[in-house]
């Protein structure tokens, strides 16, 4: 897989975390905890941002805006 394809999947399943976080806010409902929500490396894309980013991508000042 392209890291192209990698990041489109990651920003994909991201958008569906924070439906489930809207629906959460909504209905006063959750299947998860704030300890685990908070954590920015449980879905796919902080996965790869932490795991799978190479070195020199890791000390780019635009990581932090990211």
């Amino acid at each position: 897989m392209s890291t192209y394809d990698e990041i489109s999947k990651a920003i994909a399943a991201h958008g569906q975390w924070k439906q489930k976080l809207r629906t959460a806010i909504d209905t006063g409902e959750c299947e998860s905890t704030p300890e685990r929500v908070k954590q920015d490396n449980n879905c796919s894309f902080g996965k790869w941002l932490h795991e799978r980013i190479d070195l020199a991508a890791k000390e780019s000042p635009h990581l932090d805006t990211l």
